[in-house]
């Protein structure tokens, strides 16, 4: 579609949602048609997304929005709280599902995996401090957790960003490397292959939740990425000044 916009000369504009340094990693078919757009909205952050690029770029922040109530309340308070997602869609993480769930049983913790849509919560076996569902709210969980494991999904990581949560990164697929690789550059978590045993991924929650040196990093991060959010109505200002005027 931008393409052919492109081709027509017609005012185009692209949203990036997710870091551009991401799509940069798929080459020209993203890369060619979004520069040459009249405006690039990227849903990212600048200091995650240090991708340098020339042209119609903004950076206007996660299209998250905050964190609403839910229903979901804590069952042992005690222990620490770890939400687990790999995407709401159907990726093939059924092994590494099944595989998370095994490390998440047999850690002193409180968890929370959300299976999304492209499986059945039913057919991952839960346990006493483990609760397995479809869906849950992620940024209403995250107030209180301790620990995100997560396929890298932009979405995602930005949310565990935003809430100052370190987070266990299994990539898969697209972009998800890309985003596992930033956090573990900046010291916000670490990147397991989405292959790995319920013992390696249990060992690096382990190392995680006892890692006070990156739990301050991350809080740290959260910080300044709340103070410094960039604007999305400064994106929405400048897409509205390239629609036609009224005569």
């Amino acid at each position: 579609t931008l393409s052919a916009a492109n081709a027509l000369s017609a005012p185009s504009v692209s949203f990036v949602h997710g870091s551009w340094g991401g799509f940069q990693s798929f080459g020209d078919l993203y890369r060619g048609p979004t520069e040459a757009s009249a405006l690039a909205l990227v849903f990212s952050h600048p200091a995650f997304d240090p991708a340098v690029a020339e042209g119609p770029f903004q950076w206007v922040g996660s299209a998250r929005g905050p964190a609403l109530p839910g229903d979901w309340v804590r069952g042992r308070p005690d222990l620490p709280l770890v939400l687990a997602s790999l995407s709401t869609g159907q990726q093939g993480q059924g092994g590494t599902l099944m595989r998370l769930a095994d490390a998440l049983r047999s850690l002193p913790v409180e968890a929370l995996l959300t299976t999304g849509r492209g499986f059945d919560p039913a057919t991952i076996p839960g346990g006493p401090t483990l609760t397995v569902v479809a869906l849950a709210p992620h940024e209403h969980v995250l107030t209180s957790a301790d620990l995100l494991v997560t396929h890298g999904g932009h979405g995602t990581v930005m949310a565990g960003l935003s809430a100052g949560v370190p987070m266990l990164l299994l990539p898969g697929v697209g972009d998800q490397p890309y985003n596992a690789q930033r956090v573990a550059d900046l010291g916000l978590g670490e990147a397991l292959s989405p292959a790995s045993s319920p013992e390696d991924i249990a060992s690096a929650a382990t190392r995680i939740l006892a890692n006070e040196a990156m739990r301050a990093r991350v809080r740290d991060f959260a910080a300044r990425f709340r103070a410094a959010h960039p604007s999305l109505e400064a994106g929405v200002a400048r897409l509205e000044a390239l629609l036609p005027q009224p005569a």
